[in-house]
C-alpha cells in the first residue's frame, strides 16, 4: 500500500505541473488529458487514465484517475487547489483525494524484498510543493477466511509549518475468528517531531466493544501513545485496568512485548516480556493474580453451578507456532483455605454412577478445601486437560475426615482463553498480512 500510494503521489505532482499548462487551452481539456497521460506514462509512472473534469485559474478537477496498478487504483476525484503567480508556475496549495477505496490483499504477488519505511525526516516534507493533502470519504478493507476489517476514513496531512496528520473515522468493524470487535469514533493525531525524526501523537476510540457471539472483554475506552519511527512502531495502551507496551520493528518484521496486563476473571493477568518474529514460534508465560475461583471453574466446566469462595495465583506457559496457539504445563492454586460447592448438573455423569463416583460427587456438594489446585497439561490436537485437585473435608461425608481428590474438568480451556488471546494477536496478523502485500 506505501509504495502504491508512493506512486500516487509523484504521479499526481507531474500530473498536475503539466495540467497547469493547459489552462491556456481550455477548450481542448477533453483532447489534452490522453496527451499527458501518455507523456507520464512516458516517464515511466503507471498512469491508466483519466479526464480533465474542471480547470482554472484556482485549480484542477480529474475524475476519475486510475493508476495501473495490481490491480488497478481508482480515484473516483482528485482536486488540486492552486494559485497563479504565471501561467506555468502555480502555487500549489491543497491536494485532495474523493472516495478512495483500497482493498488489503493478503499473499498478493506483488513483491518487493525492500523493508518498507515511515517517512519522518523534515527534509522530505520540504520538497512537497503543498500545503497540504486531504483525503475524504474513503476507506480500506480487507476480508479473508480467517480476518476481517472494514474502515471508513477522512483525514488531512497538514505540511505546514510542521508536518501534521489527523485521520477521523465514525466507526470500524474486525473479526478475527470467534472474535468481533467494534470501534466508534476513532481519532488518530500525529505531530511530526523533527528533532528526533520521529511521528508522536495519540489514537483514541470513544468506545471498543466485544460483539462476539460469546464476548469476553468489557466494553473499553482505549487511548494509545504512538511513536513512528523510520522503521519502529511503538504502542503504549491504557484502557481501565488494560495496559500494554509494544514495538514493531519494519526491518526484521519483529514485535517486541514490553508489558501485558488485563483484568481477567476478578483478578489480572500479566504477560513476561517477549519478542515475536514473523514466521517463528515464540513463548511466553501469563502470570494469573487474584483469580476468582468461582468464575475460574465456571470457565472451565461444561455447565455452570459452580458455588465456591477463594482466590487463585499462578502461572501457565502460552505458545503460539505456525499461527495456532497453544498452552503448556502450568498451575493456579488457591491462596488460603475456602469452600467449594458443585451441583450435580455440572458433575453430569458422576452424580449417578454409584460405587467411588457417586461419593465424590457427595463430597463436592459442599466441600471445605485446605489445599486446591488447577494443574493444566498440553492434550493431543492442541487441546488442554485441567485438572482439579483437593485436599479437605465434607462435613457430611465419611464422617467429615480429611480426603484428597483429583477431578478432571471437562470444559474447553482454550475455547475460553483463545477469544481473548485472538484479539492480541490480530493487529499482530494484519501487520504481517499489509507486509506481504507491500512486497
Amino acid at each position: 500500500m506505501r509504495r502504491t500510494l508512493r506512486i500516487l503521489f509523484i504521479s499526481l505532482i507531474v500530473l498536475v505541473l503539466l495540467a497547469a499548462g493547459v489552462f491556456v487551452f481550455l477548450p481542448w481539456k477533453d483532447y489534452a488529458a490522453p496527451a499527458i497521460a501518455h507523456q507520464l506514462r512516458a516517464r515511466g509512472l503507471p498512469i491508466e487514465s483519466f479526464q480533465i473534469k474542471g480547470i482554472s485559474r484556482d485549480g484542477v478537477v480529474l475524475r476519475p484517475l486510475v493508476l495501473a496498478t495490481d490491480p488497478p487504483l481508482v480515484l473516483p476525484e482528485v482536486a488540486l487547489e492552486w494559485s497563479l503567480a504565471g501561467i506555468s508556475t502555480p502555487q500549489l496549495k491543497t491536494l485532495t483525494l474523493r472516495g478512495l477505496r483500497y482493498t488489503l490483499r493478503p499473499g498478493s504477488s506483488n513483491s518487493s524484498p525492500e523493508a518498507p519505511t515511515i517517512p519522518a525526516d523534515p527534509a522530505f516534507f520540504a520538497q512537497i510543493p503543498l500545503s497540504r493533502i486531504r483525503i475524504e470519504d474513503a476507506s480500506i478493507t480487507m476480508a479473508e477466511k480467517t480476518a476481517a476489517f472494514t474502515l471508513p476514513f477522512s483525514g488531512a496531512l497538514e505540511l505546514q509549518p510542521v508536518p501534521h496528520l489527523t485521520l477521523r473515522s465514525d466507526g470500524a468493524e474486525f473479526a478475527s475468528g470467534d472474535s468481533r470487535l467494534q470501534a466508534t469514533s476513532i481519532a488518530l493525531d500525529l505531530t511530526l517531531n523533527g528533532e528526533k525524526k520521529r511521528w508522536e501523537g495519540v489514537l483514541k476510540m470513544a468506545a471498543l466493544t466485544d460483539v462476539s457471539e460469546t464476548p469476553s472483554l468489557p466494553v473499553l475506552k482505549p487511548e494509545v501513545k504512538l511513536t513512528l519511527g523510520e522503521s519502529t512502531v511503538t504502542a503504549k495502551a491504557a484502557s481501565g485496568e488494560y495496559r500494554g507496551n509494544m514495538t514493531y520493528n519494519l526491518k526484521d518484521k519483529s514485535a517486541k512485548l514490553s508489558s501485558l496486563s488485563l483484568p481477567f476473571a476478578g483478578g489480572k493477568v500479566e504477560a513476561s516480556p517477549f519478542t515475536y518474529r514473523s514466521g517463528t514460534p515464540f513463548a511466553a508465560d501469563f502470570i494469573f493474580t487474584g483469580i476468582d475461583l468461582q468464575t475460574a471453574l465456571g470457565m472451565l466446566m461444561e455447565k455452570s453451578g459452580v458455588s465456591a469462595q477463594g482466590t487463585l495465583d499462578g502461572t501457565i506457559p502460552l505458545r503460539l507456532e505456525n499461527g495456532i496457539f497453544s498452552l503448556g504445563a502450568g498451575e493456579l492454586a488457591a491462596r488460603d483455605a475456602g469452600q467449594l460447592a458443585v451441583s450435580a448438573e455440572s458433575l453430569g455423569a458422576l452424580a449417578g454412577a454409584g460405587g467411588q463416583a457417586e461419593n465424590v460427587a457427595l463430597l463436592l456438594g459442599d466441600f471445605r478445601f485446605q489445599l486446591l489446585k488447577i494443574d493444566f497439561e498440553p492434550a493431543p490436537n492442541n487441546e488442554v486437560v485441567a485438572r482439579l485437585k483437593l485436599e479437605g473435608n465434607n462435613p457430611n461425608v465419611y464422617d467429615g475426615k480429611r480426603v484428597n481428590l483429583n477431578v478432571t474438568l471437562t470444559g474447553d480451556v482454550m475455547k475460553s482463553l483463545r477469544s481473548s488471546v485472538e484479539l492480541l494477536n490480530a493487529p499482530q496478523e494484519w501487520i504481517k498480512k499489509e507486509m506481504r502485500d507491500e512486497k
